[in-house]
């Protein structure tokens, strides 16, 4: 590999039915395009892996995504994987595990025997099975974006999710009841200073994520009109964190008096 890099956001979405989101951006470079890339995500219990056209849950009218519940001791739990990146076109998507599969690399499964009193004693929650996302099309560099939900599988739900696609960057869109959370990564992964621009579209309020910038001071202005955001950019975060309606954003840096 020339290049592993993970950037991921946890979204506390104040939702009594999904209260929570995890989005995470993989770019991955090989050093030879032939060598296949996998996402993985492992489970306990067997997920249920879906596919379809919903045109409320993806920007390109493609949905692909899994389930995966907790029911063991009473768990209630749910969480809900959609797979944004690679796109509908270019993705295999499949699950792995059972009953002397559950270790299971590349025609072996390496079992890992665990005691049955810590089994039982819940002390220790080895894997069973695995989601296993990957492109298609043989590239050197591949990119994966999965949003992740948490909600309960009683009461809980499922909010649309949609690929936010830019110039240079990429990223997510996650629509609740007349509000949204946007989260915005370069596709290179690498901290810029450069514009950023994008576009959204409804429900009509916003909440901005805008990962890896150069720390310093930026502006956020909406096109069309005369709404701004001036966003202080930190060391320790490099992201900048806003709220506004739905549109195409600009994000500038200010520059410094010493570089000018």
């Amino acid at each position: 590999m020339r290049q592993v890099l993970r950037s991921f956001v946890f979204l506390n979405l104040r939702d009594q039915k999904v209260p929570a989101a995890l989005a995470v951006f993989d770019p991955v470079v090989a050093a030879d395009a032939k060598h296949r890339k996998y996402w993985l995500l492992h489970s306990l219990e067997e997920p249920k892996v879906e596919a379809g056209t919903d045109r409320d849950h993806s920007a390109d009218g493609a949905r692909v995504a899994a389930t995966v519940d907790c029911t063991e001791h009473g768990g209630r739990g749910r969480l809900l994987l959609d797979v944004l990146l690679p796109a509908a076109d270019n993705l295999e998507l499949g699950k792995v595990g059972g009953p002397g599969r559950e270790f299971w690399v590349f025609g072996q499964n390496f079992a890992n025997d665990v005691e049955p009193a810590r089994l039982a004693w819940s002390s220790m929650e080895p894997g069973a099975w695995r989601i296993e996302v990957c492109p298609k099309k043989a590239a050197a560099e591949d990119l994966f974006l999965t949003v992740m939900q948490v909600t309960d599988r009683q009461t809980g739900g499922r909010l649309p999710v949609r690929r936010i696609d830019a110039p240079g960057r990429t990223g997510c869109q996650i629509e609740g009841a007349g509000r949204f959370w946007a989260v915005v990564f370069p596709r290179n992964g690498q901290t810029s200073q450069q514009r950023v621009t994008f576009t959204v579209s409804e429900p009509p309020v916003g909440h901005y994520l805008v990962a890896d910038l150069s720390p310093g001071k930026w502006q956020a202005r909406r096109q069309g009109s005369s709404d701004t955001r001036d966003i202080q950019v930190s060391e320790e975060l490099r992201a900048a964190w806003f709220e506004g309606p739905p549109g195409n954003w600009t994000l500038q840096r200010e520059e410094s008096p010493r570089s000018r």
